[in-house]
Order: C-alpha cells, then structure tokens, then sequence
C-alpha cells in the first residue's frame, strides 16, 4: 500500500512540474514575440536598388511598375544591402 501512495504522489509531483515548465515557456515565448515586434518596427525600411525579373535576371529597370520584355512578369524590386 505504501508503494502505491509513494508512486502515485511521485506521478502527482511529476506531472505538476511538467505543467509548469510548459506554462513558463509558453508565457516566455509571448514576451521573446513582443521584443521582436518592437525590435522591427524601429528599423528603417530598406531602399529599393533597382527592378528586375524574377526568371530574367539581366534585366534591369528604375521605375516600379514594369513589365519584363521577354517573359512579361511583373518586375520585383531589390533592395540595397545595409552595412
């Protein structure tokens, strides 16, 4: 009888830790989103480079909106690399 009772409050004693790491992390996690959301919303927005075709990458253009002459997609900008 004993060994079951010990047994069963060790289970008991497990269970409970597990459940309160998982809600620990969890509650981490929310606050790990929140630093990073604010983190992003300070940095300045990248500059656009030039416009170019997805599948025709020696095509080139400076103003959005075009179209590539061989494959006709839309053209997508490309930023300049920060330093």
């Amino acid at each position: 009888m004993k060994k079951i009772l010990l047994t069963s409050i060790l289970v008991l004693a497990a269970g409970l830790a597990c459940s309160y790491q998982n809600t620990s992390q969890a509650e981490n996690a929310g606050d790990e989103k929140a630093k990073t959301e604010t983190s992003t919303a300070t940095a300045p927005a990248p500059k656009v480079d030039h416009y170019t075709c997805p599948m025709h990458t020696h095509i080139r253009e400076d103003k959005a909106g075009g179209k590539c002459p061989i494959c006709n997609m839309d053209l997508e900008p490309v930023f300049t690399k920060s330093k």
